[in-house]
Parts: C-alpha cells; sequence; structure tokens
C-alpha cells in the first residue's frame, strides 16, 4: 500500500519482498516506483516475504503479459486490519486486479463507511466480482480490460476509448479508458464526457506508464482536483515518464 500523506491517496500493493505501506510527506506527488527517495516505509505498516518475490509480468508480442503476483497475492483480512488507521483516513482507495478479491472488498468497505472513495486500476484483466463491483466510483481500464468487462472491440482510437467508457458506465458511476498512444477518454454517469489527446514524445521506454498514470491520477483527485484537471496531468505526466530513459527515472 503507498498512502500520499497531503492527497489522502492509498494505493494496495506488494513489492520485490515486501507487502507495504508507504507515506510520502510533504508532497502530493505520486511516487511510481516505491523506490523514490522521498518514499519512507513505516514498519507497522511492512510485512517481510523472503521468498514470495514481487509480481511481475512476463511480456510477450507487441501487447500481453503472464502476470506472476507473487507476494500480492498474501494479501488479506490481516493487512485490512492493520491499515485500519490508515484506511479511515483514506480519501481515495486505489485498487488493483492482482490482489485477492476478498481483501480488495474489504478495504474498499472499510474505506467507504469512512466516507471515502474507491479507484480501481482493472489491470490485469480478469472479470470483478460482484461484491467488489458496487463498492468502485472510479474504474480506470486499458484497451484489454475494456474489451473483457465492456464487451467491446479492443480500443486503439480516442472515439474507441469513449465509446467503451460509455458501455462502462452502466455498471461503474465513472469510467476512465485509455488507449495507448491515442490518448484518454472519460465518461461518468451525469453525462460528462471528456477525450485527451496522447502528448506526442519520442519514446524511450513505455514501462512504468500505466502506473504513472495511475499514481498522478490518484493524486490529483484526493487533493480535490477536478476529473478534467486530474486526467489532463496524469496524461502529461505519463508522457514524460515514457520519453526519459528508465536510468534517469530515479534521480
Amino acid at each position: 500500500m503507498i498512502r500520499l500523506a497531503n492527497a489522502g491517496a492509498l494505493f494496495w500493493a506488494g513489492s520485490r519482498d515486501h507487502v507495504f505501506a508507504s507515506e510520502v510527506r510533504g508532497t502530493n506527488e505520486p511516487p511510481p516506483l516505491p523506490a523514490r527517495k522521498h518514499a519512507a516505509f513505516p514498519a507497522h505498516a511492512c510485512r517481510s516475504f523472503p521468498i514470495a518475490g514481487s509480481g511481475r509480468p512476463l511480456r510477450t508480442a507487441s501487447y500481453g503479459a503472464v502476470i506472476v503476483s507473487g507476494s500480492n497475492l498474501t494479501l488479506g483480512d490481516g493487512d485490512v486490519a492493520a491499515a485500519r488507521d490508515l484506511l479511515e483516513r483514506t480519501t481515495l482507495l486505489v485498487l488493483q486486479s492482482e490482489i485477492p478479491d476478498a481483501a480488495n472488498v474489504a478495504a474498499a468497505r472499510a474505506v467507504k463507511q469512512a466516507g471515502g472513495r474507491v479507484l480501481i486500476n482493472a489491470a490485469p484483466a480478469r472479470p470483478l466480482s460482484a461484491d467488489l463491483q458496487p463498492l468502485i466510483d472510479i474504474i480506470v481500464v486499458n484497451a484489454i480490460e475494456a474489451e473483457m468487462l465492456g464487451g467491446v472491440p479492443v480500443v486503439e482510437t480516442l472515439d474507441g476509448a469513449l465509446e467503451a467508457a460509455r458501455k462502462l458506465v452502466r455498471t461503474f458511476p465513472e469510467v476512465v479508458a485509455t488507449a495507448g498512444g491515442a490518448g484518454v477518454a472519460y465518461a461518468n454517469r451525469d453525462g460528462e464526457e471528456t477525450i485527451i489527446a496522447a502528448v506526442k514524445v519520442k519514446v524511450e521506454s513505455t514501462h512504468g506508464a500505466g502506473d504513472e498514470f495511475i499514481g498522478v491520477l490518484a493524486a490529483e483527485i484526493a487533493s480535490g482536483k477536478t476529473i478534467n484537471d486530474a486526467l489532463k496531468k496524469a496524461n502529461m505526466d505519463a508522457a514524460k515518464l515514457v520519453g526519459t530513459p528508465e536510468a534517469d527515472r530515479l534521480g
């Protein structure tokens, strides 16, 4: 879990040999990678798994992955109980689908009961349970996830992303659908819609772009920004990351 102390966002996560909670003090900027030097890992919210390892994708072809979830799979009710104080002070909880459904449901319920909101990054693509779906306020999907959850063709254009968002909004109050290098689309149940074209950059590496997008989006929403402003910043920061060599990203 990564909690942005000022922004009030809490991220469930497993990283390397740890399932952790990280407080980032004095900034609303999210750490797309736990190794960023301003991240601190409070011992009370950490558990070590020397043999579990981290979750990681084994990439195949132009788009595809075999997900090895590692320590993500160890999250459960005990972790939710241990993080109760954080959950009750969370403005926005960010979930992802490598975490067991029961842990996601328990954490989401705790945050909703305290008046917070829940955003899920629906990756890797898998069906969402009937228990989890009604707890979600915002869902973020990419092309493959939109196809699975929305029953739409693989999203490759902004128009396609908007169509996916329109279909998914029948199930979820707010939907963000990304279309890779084309950009991102948004729709909600109030009829608000927007499309934002991708920022053109020289691509150094797309690794981590989705994480950067989710982290910035969540931090901006949790700090009170409008969804349109949050999407613009997330879109811009993800583009900056893609245009930055991986060796230069932690400086």
